[in-house]
This record gives structure tokens, sequence and C-alpha cells, in this order.
């Protein structure tokens, strides 16, 4: 009797997802057609990269299209105009987050900001987010704390001038992220640091193909891979981490000693509680949600700095000719010696196009975090039905000739205008994403890169290693980071 209920029960699962695959709604975008069960995995997984394989069927099916992972229906959105059609006029309808296995793990099940659905508890995370950074920048925090991390590195490199790109890159952005959140500094022999450091590499190399689990709900319940069990050992490191930590916090919180960020977070939270018109939000955040709350900026901006670094050092050593340009305008409005600031942005306008091109050529996250539609929408003419996935195909739009000239050439200048100051660039640039999910911390990151290339090229010069050249291509991985290279970095003076 069990074994023909178990026999029914695959058979109705089998029936059920070959109806889910073959009856599709009508007036959906183009796509490829897909396979009963497995959807367009055949057509994804050409490439490990398969950020690159959407980007060449963007070519066939235009700038929006549909692809199906297994029975999920994801809609692919490579078009500016449409993302922020989708993404901000659509806001309130296409906020929300589709299940994906290493999101769940990381968020605890949608209790942090970056997994969880559109809610009135996580809009009051993101905004005590976002009021505690703004807080905690205009304080000169930021500065501070980029300067120690920057020191470090330089001594890390007297020591051992053929570290690589990617451990400098760790090595910083840990150092800012970690002491910024909970007034903490790690050498680079430490044994915290080191174990995070080498887990997020393995984890970087083995995320190499589409999770099984993502595709068919029934593979959850199967074995984690090894990427996923490397990631959910980082995720449950760092959880454990910040937890201790915030206790601590707690028991030495005083509003005349606000040094860090989780103590800048425990003041803007105090000050939320007391207002009348925000209390009833306040009761809904539990203890869980304020560790993923800190854990979603350490990840994000850990991430986006480590890699963003690897990328702008492998720049400079493949194209001297920009290193130089930029140190030029460097030593003429700051000097050697000259303190490096938040607002030496507005100073430096090479310097700020040099960073937004190698942003915008090297997007180290080519698809964004994916959202899934509230209701049936609009969008380019189709018809979206609810519960839909949504992805925004960030690295063909930032390669789209319709938005940029020669869109695979390196070329700093395209940001600055005739007089040679710097122009940011509205349609064609969206590695924050947009709308009520645009990353919280962006103003942040962008202040903190601008900061670590200008002391960088302040400091040092990059050069490819004699008889090597200097590979721009990412590793086989669904995330967009160089290979491990050891240009040759000496200090300027």
């Amino acid at each position: 009797m069990t074994a023909t209920l178990g026999i029914v029960s695959s058979v109705t699962a089998v029936t059920a997802v070959l109806v889910h695959v073959l009856k599709q709604p009508r007036n959906l975008p183009p796509g490829p057609k897909p396979l009963p069960l497995f959807g367009n995995l055949r057509e994804l997984n050409k490439d490990p990269r398969f950020y690159l394989a959407i980007h060449e069927l963007r070519k066939k099916y235009g700038e929006i299209m549909t692809l199906y992972f297994g029975p999920q229906r994801m809609i692919v959105i490579s078009s500016h105009d449409l993302l922020r059609d989708a993404f901000v006029r659509q806001t309130q309808v296409t906020s929300d987050r589709p299940y994906l296995l290493e999101m769940e793990i990381f968020s605890d099940h949608g209790q942090d900001i970056v997994q969880a659905d559109l809610s009135p508890r996580m809009l009051m995370q993101r905004k005590l987010a976002h009021q505690a950074l703004r807080k905690f920048s205009a304080g000169g925090g930021l500065a501070k704390y980029v300067g120690q991390a920057f020191d470090a590195m330089c001594e890390k490199l007297d020591k051992d001038p053929e570290l690589n790109t990617t451990d400098m890159g760790f090595l910083v952005a840990y150092n800012i992220l970690l002491s910024m959140c909970f007034g903490k500094k790690f050498s680079f022999e430490d044994d915290f640091f080191r174990e995070m450091v080498e887990l997020t590499k393995k984890q970087d190399e083995l995320f190499t193909e589409v999770s099984l689990s993502d595709v068919l709900p029934i593979a959850q319940h199967l074995p984690l891979s090894k990427g996923i069990q490397l990631f959910k050992e980082v995720v449950d490191k760092l959880a454990d981490y910040i937890e201790e930590t915030l206790e601590e916090h707690k028991k030495n919180f005083s509003k005349d000693n606000v040094t860090d960020f989780t103590y800048q977070l425990l003041n803007v939270m105090e000050e939320v509680d007391n207002d009348p018109n925000e209390r009833s939000n306040m009761k809904l955040l539990t203890k869980t949600h304020y560790v993923r709350l800190l854990m979603d900026l350490f990840f994000a901006g850990t991430d986006t700095t480590r890699m963003t670094l690897s990328w702008i050092w492998h720049f400079l050593a493949a194209y001297p000719e920009v290193q130089k340009k930029a140190q030029n305008e460097v030593d003429e409005v700051l000097g050697h010696d000259g303190e490096v600031t938040a607002d030496s942005r507005d100073r430096l306008p090479y310097v700020d196009a040099v960073l937004h091109e190698v942003m915008r050529i090297s997007t180290v996250a080519p698809l964004g975090l994916s959202h899934k539609t509230r209701t049936d929408i609009k969008l380019g003419g189709y018809d979206i039905p609810a519960g839909t996935t949504l992805m925004a195909n960030t690295w063909s739009i930032h390669l789209d000739s319709q938005y940029w000239s020669d869109p695979e050439a390196f070329l700093p200048e395209r940001w600055l205008d005739e007089s040679g100051n710097y122009q940011y660039q509205q349609n064609g640039f969206v590695p924050f994403s947009m709308g009520r999910r645009s990353c919280v911390g962006e103003s942040f990151v962008k202040v903190e890169l601008h900061m670590l290339i200008t002391l960088m090229l302040q400091k040092f010069t990059i050069t490819s290693t004699p008889g090597y050249t200097v590979s721009l291509k990412p590793i086989q991985s669904q995330v967009v980071v160089p290979e491990d290279q050891k240009p040759l970095i000496a200090r300027r003076r």
C-alpha cells in the first residue's frame, strides 16, 4: 500500500510539473523552448559562467525573454528602460523574492533585508540600516576605517610583496567591514580571518552551476552540494560571531561612545523606538532580525569591495597609461602625502571615471538579485503572471551598444564631459539595481571604493610581471571574480 501511494504521488508530481511547463500562459516574452522538468538548463549550463550563456541568448531573443529554471518561470530583463518600469514604476508589486536555497540559508528563511519579501518589517530593517549608515559616514567613521585597512594592507605588502590581488582584496574588505561594524581589527594571520577567507575562496570556485534545489523543489531534501555546504559553513560561523558581538555591544552601549556601526545601529534603534509612529513596526523585529541585518551589511560590503578591488588592480596593471593619468590627477590635487577623505572624490573626476568604468565592464553581480511578482503585471507589452521571477541582466545592460559606444573597450573617458568633469551615466548603469530593493549601502560603497583606489594610486604603482600578460577574464564561476594573480606592486617613492 505504501509503495503504491509512493508511485501515485511521484506520478502526480511529475504530471503537475509537465503541465506547468507545457501549458504556458499566453503573451509571454519569447525564449528558447523548455524541456519538460528541466526547462532551459541545457542552454544555461553551456558555460559555468551562466550569465554569459544568458548574454548570448539575449542576442537572439531580445531585451526581454522567458527562461525556465526547471518548472520555474523567469523573465530576464536586459533593458535599462524595462528594468526601470519593472523595479521602479511597478515596485509595489515586483519587490518580493523568489526561493533560492543559498539565500534561504543566508537569511535564515527571509529574516534579513536582502531576501525578505516586501513588508513593514523588512522596510523597518532597511530604514534602520540606512539611517545608521548615514549617521556613521557623516561622523567621519568611514574615512578612519578605510585608512586603517589600507595601512594594514601596506604592512602586509612590505613583508610579502608577492601577495596576490585576491588576498589583498580580502584583507582590505574584511578589515574595513569588521572594524567598521564591530570595532575590531584583524591581521592576515588571524585564525578566524584566514578561515573565512579560505572558505569564501573555495565557495567562489565551487559555485559553477545552477543549484538543483533552485530548479526542482523536491531536491531541497537531497544532500547539499559541496559549494552549498561551504556556503552554509561560512554563514553559520559569521552568524555566531555577529550574535556574540551584538550582545557585547548591547552590554557596553552608551550614546556618548558610538564608535562603530553596531553602536550606531543600537543608537538609531533607540531613537526610532521612541517615535510613537514607528513603535509598532519596531515590535516586529527580534534579535535574529538585527543579526541578519548586520550580516547583510557585512556580506554585501565585503563581497562588492573585495571583488571590485581585485578588478581595479588588474585593470590598472593591464592599462599603464590609464594608471599614470590617474596618478597624475591624484598628485596634482592631493600630492603624495595629502589626506584622502570622502570629499576627495569631487576633486578627482578621472579617478572616479576609472572606478565606474571598472564597475561597468566587470560587473561583480552580473544578474543582480532576482525579484518576484506579487500580482499579474504588464511589461514591454507582454503579460507576466503573479509569482514569476524577474531577473535583471545587468551584465548585458553594461555591454549594450545602445548605451555605450564600443562597450567591450575599457574607456574611462566615456564618463567625462568635454571639460573633463565627471558625468554620471543615467542610463545603462545599474550595478546596485534600482527601486525599493536597490542596495541600501550604494553611496557608502562608492565612497569607500573611491578612497581605496585613490590611496592605491597615491602610494603604489602596479605593473604586470615581466613576460606575463594580466588576465582580465573571470574565473569559471557564477560570480565575476578575476583569477588569482600576482602583479608587481611597488611603492612610488
